[in-house]
């Protein structure tokens, strides 16, 4: 190679432009790093299981499903250090970016009914200068990275909520190399520079597809996320599902969640009151977004095909005394009589007249499938259902527009499958599932831990 292509130089000397190119052009050049040479480190977590820090989330799920509501709920306890996770009992403040939606009359109530400390949240918006003055705009990324870099700077924000997506990115969402610049701009200049979280909201598509492939644009959403939590509604319960579809940095993967959207008064800055909902945690469940999906995208020729699956699942329970079984006993039994998995499991979850219920048989023990014939919820007790909702109420936040204080733990005697048995937070840590109890340290979490 000639020395007009690729300059000699002494040592130090920049060599990172040939001699013939623009000041502007770069050469990009080879760096080699010894294995050895890099220090194995812990993944931190914003929301244990859920939520790593340094990259980006997304969030998927139908309109109005409750997405940004739930969100809302994790953005709120990591204001108040109440969200498991590596700021547990270290109250943050977080940054939301929701052109679509009005901070005075949706996001500051749905805030302040989660219980938000609202000097710890930061609404971020973008002004333009024009003829007739300042006029406020729509930040669109990768071009306004530098605006978001410089409210995480003046704030020391842990998370950043970006709702929604399609909204806030240069370019076209089905344009795999748009959404690509978008998000390596904000998990590398952002998250990943920071030690943040991202979390982006992400709008799903009808039709009969996977989980993943639902989430409307490039696949390079869901591909350049590092964790993926699909939202779905369990018209037959009320309960908001989420599936963790995604997660490359833990074994959470396939897990699912329950939350019911509950209904708490907002003051209101002009006198008054205004209901707003609020998501509330229940618990566990074996119900995934994946098989709701699967109850609304059927086609008529299966009909047949389903009936057949819930009356072997039926015929199974009713040829039981107790009328339940082992989850994996029936599965077991169903694959021997040439159904899937999968039809058994949504045939279970359309039973009705009776319903055939999922539950955990206890702290660390399987899922049973049972005949129910009363008003029982899927995948909850009646026990574990009123004392999680019991422990909500006992600490639903004040009505008053001021930022509220966190409420007193509650005792929760009959947990609800996967929570912490003193406050109902959800237990995703392996140590802390164990146990029972979660990672908190204050007076009543540490009774109980010495009682154990």
């Amino acid at each position: 190679m000639s020395a007009d292509t690729w300059p000699t130089t002494a040592p130090g000397a920049n060599t990172s432009k040939r001699d013939n190119a623009p000041d502007n052009t770069v050469i990009k050049r080879l760096k080699l790093t010894r294995a050895s040479d890099v220090q194995a480190v812990a993944v931190t977590w914003l929301h244990d299981g859920l939520i790593p820090l340094k990259t980006i989330t997304v969030v998927a799920g139908m309109s109005g499903i409750g997405k940004t509501t739930l969100v809302l709920l994790w953005m709120a306890q990591i204001t108040r250090g109440e969200l498991p996770g590596e700021f547990l009992g270290r109250p943050q403040d977080v940054l939301i970016m929701s052109p679509e939606d009005d901070p005075g009359a949706i996001t500051r109530p749905r805030l302040e009914a989660a219980g938000a400390d609202l000097d710890r949240v930061h609404f971020v918006s973008v002004t333009r200068r024009t003829a007739s003055g300042e006029v406020e705009t729509i930040a669109t990324f990768p071009t306004d990275l530098d605006i978001l870099r410089e409210a995480v700077v003046s704030t020391n924000a842990v998370a950043i909520l970006l709702d929604p997506i399609a909204s806030l990115i240069d370019g076209n969402l089905d344009k795999r190399e748009d959404v690509r610049a978008a998000f390596d701009a904000l998990a590398g200049e952002i998250a990943n520079k920071y030690e943040l979280a991202v979390v982006l909201i992400a709008h799903n598509k009808k039709g009969i597809d996977s989980v993943r492939s639902k989430v409307s644009g490039s696949a390079a959403i869901t591909d350049a996320a590092r964790s993926v939590l699909a939202l779905g509604r369990d018209d037959e319960t009320g309960q908001i599902i989420l599936s963790v579809d995604k997660s490359s940095y833990s074994t959470t993967e396939g897990t699912n969640h329950a939350y019911m959207l509950m209904t708490t008064p907002v003051a209101l800055a002009s006198g008054g009151t205004t209901d707003v909902a609020r998501a509330v945690y229940i618990g566990e469940t074996s119900i995934s977004v994946a098989e709701l999906n699967e109850r609304h995208d059927g086609s008529d020729d299966e009909h047949d095909d389903r009936n057949a699956a819930q009356s072997f699942v039926l015929d199974y329970l009713k040829g039981i005394d107790v009328q339940e079984a082992n989850a994996s006993d029936v599965l077991k039994a169903g694959r021997a009589a040439g159904f899937t998995d999968k039809d058994l499991k949504n045939a279970r979850g359309r039973c009705k007249n009776p319903r055939v219920v999922s539950r955990k048989s206890g702290f660390g023990a399987g899922w049973v499938w049972a005949i129910d014939e009363s008003e029982q919820h899927e995948g909850l007790t009646k026990a574990s259902k009123d004392s999680a909702l019991e422990n909500v109420s006992s600490s639903s936040p004040s009505v008053s527009p001021s930022p509220l204080e966190p409420a007193a733990p509650v005792r929760n005697l009959t947990p609800a499958p996967g929570t912490c048995r003193v406050c109902a937070a959800p237990l995703l840590a392996p140590a802390s599932r164990a146990a029972g109890i979660c990672g908190k340290r204050n007076p009543e979490h540490d009774a109980e831990r010495v009682a154990a």
